[in-house]
């Protein structure tokens, strides 16, 4: 954690943070559409999905050291490369498998439960890239992309990583409005069009992001370092985003995003706060069954 007691006094919220604990379906969920943060290290569905996405990794990079393949490689070569490899990873059954697995081991039954297909990010040092296939995430809660308030999603880091490195949190923010740019995100334009165009964006970052528009406080931030395995879990309301890499490694880490059917129909999680995002429910046709893998039926709104 980073900060100091006099830097996080002003702030009313108390983080309830839960390691390697498991409870009750219903009790499990409540706790994270309240804000309470999961970190779950002994879990194998998570270190083979680490061990699986390393093996993608180095098949594609041809590194002794992948987190230096950018010092190796030109800007375009990377770029080629790193959507090669998010491609892969991201559509591959294996991928599948093993999160319908990590649901298992919550003792959950995976046909209640819908998966989004797990992003592999790929953040190298800022002055190298920081757009497109390697876009460093501004402070946003997942909501503003139009997600489901009963997103719960999941971050792991595959190579271990320093607080600098890692994703940070801002648990503080949970319940507290923001301004931001909400309300420009059309999550069909971002999945038609924005998303498609990441290795397009080479310099800059033209796509349109959802953006606070006003200044989150740095002293709420929380970096929880940890290594392949160490998988996090919170509610996708939570306010989060990517450090700027100002080291000289590239950053690999996985995200994705579980809904449990039961209240994705029925209006459960956490009320969207400050989120305007539109075309909310656009998103549902990507999603899958946990247990067959497959798509979810259409479904007009969400909250």
């Amino acid at each position: 954690f980073k900060g100091s007691y006099d830097s996080f006094k002003n702030f009313s919220l108390v983080m309830r943070f839960y390691v390697n604990q498991n409870f009750s379906s219903e009790i499990w969920r409540q706790r994270i559409y309240d804000g309470d943060i999961f970190l779950m290290t002994n879990m194998e569905s998570g270190h083979q999905m680490g061990d699986f996405a390393e093996t993608c990794i180095y098949e594609t990079f041809g590194s002794e050291k992948p987190q230096t393949a950018h010092k190796s490689h030109s800007v375009a070569e990377f770029i080629e490369k790193a959507s090669q490899l998010k491609s892969r990873f991201t559509n591959h059954k294996r991928c599948k498998e093993l999160i319908r697995d990590f649901i298992s081991e919550l003792d959950e039954n995976p046909k209640d439960y819908f998966f989004d297909v797990p992003r592999l990010r790929v953040i190298t040092p800022y002055d190298y890239l920081h757009a497109g296939v390697s876009y460093q995430y501004r402070p946003h809660r997942d909501t503003w992309y139009g997600n489901p308030s009963c997103q719960i999603q999941t971050w792991m880091p595959i190579f271990p990583v320093e607080p600098d490195l890692t994703m940070p949190m801002y648990p503080s923010y949970f319940d507290q409005e923001i301004k931001n740019s909400s309300s420009d995100f059309d999550l069909k334009r971002w999945i038609e069009i924005e998303r498609p165009g990441a290795a397009t964006q080479t310099t800059t970052e033209k796509r349109k992001h959802p953006l606070p528009q006003e200044e989150i406080d740095p002293a709420a931030e929380v970096l929880v370092a940890g290594r392949r395995g160490d998988i996090l879990i919170l509610s996708g309301r939570h306010l989060h985003g990517s450090k700027p890499n100002r080291g000289d490694t590239v950053r690999f880490s996985i995200d994705f995003r579980i809904y449990s059917e039961y209240d994705l129909h029925n209006a459960k999680g956490p009320n969207r706060l400050d989120d305007q995002s539109t075309n909310k429910a656009y998103g549902l046709k990507d999603i899958f069954r946990a247990s067959d893998f497959s798509r979810c039926k259409p479904i007009e709104h969400i909250d």
